[in-house]
């Protein structure tokens, strides 16, 4: 009797040629039987969650490599303080905010899998990494499940207006609750759980823009100087996604996650803007040279308004006008991110100005009119 033949099992194949029971050669990010047939490629070592498969390496946000223009400790404090929106007043022990619902939360969940994925999704080659694979991820990771049923509990105010207070209230239980699993992870950060929190940390930057805005128990409108602080509170956040997207991004580059981050060419700064944008531009960078407070905050000032002009879409950028306009929190300089922290007055103008650029962005409802709100405090400010 003939001996049997010896197979080699493939144990870390891909999902497809599982599916199909047939050898995969592992081959990442996309194995060659995939990219014959033109499938999408996708492994189960992406999304895994077992330990016991997955490297230990470890990599803290303290003792990990340093992005060159980013304070990640403001973005770990941002955590730790009482500046996230934790909703309307009240605590769950008074019996205010809804308690959490079976119901509720697969209503939650079907709601984000068919609607609310195609709003963060800034093209239709990020829907299926919206759709399918953060929901894979979340399945296993308690804090990423909270923050899209959070997200998802958002739209629903907006959809639901008369609604607003209840659905605000189960987005605020969801969203403390994936603070607090999320806070430990940023100082230790490791292959089993690099995805999950990246995964998160693109979600922040639209849960605390819609937030602070939904609920019907907050002041309809924010003090002048509150409204601001909460936005430079966003900018920390955001800002803090380049320190964890440096510390992770051995484990995600090859990963469906790296859609997400995959850069945009920005626009020439040499370039002239729309005639009355460029007026009001060139104005600015005149009062600049002229009334900035030191030669440090005047090329730091002037600086921002250079990258202002890099982000500002010219012509029609369609799917690219999202991401130039939230490229200007990242490449900012400490120096003048300081500045505004600080309110010095030309930096907060700038800061107006950057209002602009959010209002192209208002049909997003997790944006809305927070562009031209931004740009009448600023003005209220100077004011005061």
């Amino acid at each position: 009797m003939p001996s049997r033949r010896p197979h080699t099992k493939s144990r870390h194949g891909c999902m497809e040629c599982k599916a199909k029971k047939i050898k995969c050669d592992e081959t990442k990010p996309v194995c060659l039987k995939c990219s014959k047939r033109s499938n999408d490629c996708h492994y189960q070592d992406t999304i895994s969650t077992n330990t016991n498969s997955c490297s230990t390496t470890t990599r803290s946000l303290s003792n990990g490599p340093k992005p060159t223009d980013i304070d990640i400790g403001s973005f770990f404090d941002l955590f730790r303080s009482a500046t996230i929106y934790t909703g309307p007043p009240g605590s769950p022990s008074d019996g205010q905010w809804p308690q959490y619902d079976a119901f509720y939360d697969l209503k939650l969940l079907h709601h984000y899998m068919t609607c609310t994925y195609l709003t963060l999704a800034k093209d239709s080659s990020l829907e299926h990494t919206w759709q399918v694979i953060m929901p894979q991820i979340a399945y296993s990771h308690p804090f990423l499940m909270h923050g899209l049923l959070a997200i998802s509990a958002c739209h629903f105010a907006v959809l639901e207006p008369e609604r607003a207070e209840h659905y605000t209230g189960l987005a605020t239980r969801h969203y403390a609750s994936a603070v607090e699993i999320f806070r430990p992870m940023l100082e230790n950060i490791q292959e089993a759980n690099a995805m999950p929190v990246l995964a998160f940390s693109t979600l922040i930057a639209c849960l605390q823009f819609t937030m602070p805005h939904t609920s019907l128990s907050q002041p309809t409108v924010p003090t002048p100087n509150k409204y601001i602080s909460d936005q430079l509170d966003m900018f920390r956040l955001v800002r803090g996604i380049k320190g964890v997207l440096d510390t992770a991004w051995t484990w995600a580059e090859n990963s469906p996650l790296s859609l997400l981050f995959i850069g945009t060419a920005m626009e020439d700064p040499e370039e002239p803007l729309p005639y009355n944008a460029e007026v009001v531009v060139q104005a600015l960078e005149k009062h600049i040279q002229i009334n900035a407070e030191t030669e440090e905050l005047k090329n730091g000032y002037l600086d921002a308004m250079h990258q202002f002009r890099k982000c500002y879409p010219r012509g029609t950028p369609g799917n690219r006008c999202q991401t130039l306009v939230f490229a200007w929190p990242f490449l900012l300089s400490n120096n003048f991110f300081l500045a505004m922290l600080a309110g010095r007055p030309i930096a907060l103008i700038i800061l107006g100005y950057f209002g602009t650029l959010l209002h192209m962005l208002k049909s997003r409802w997790w944006v809305g009119n927070r562009g031209q709100q931004l740009l009448l405090r600023q003005i209220e400010t100077c004011y005061i």
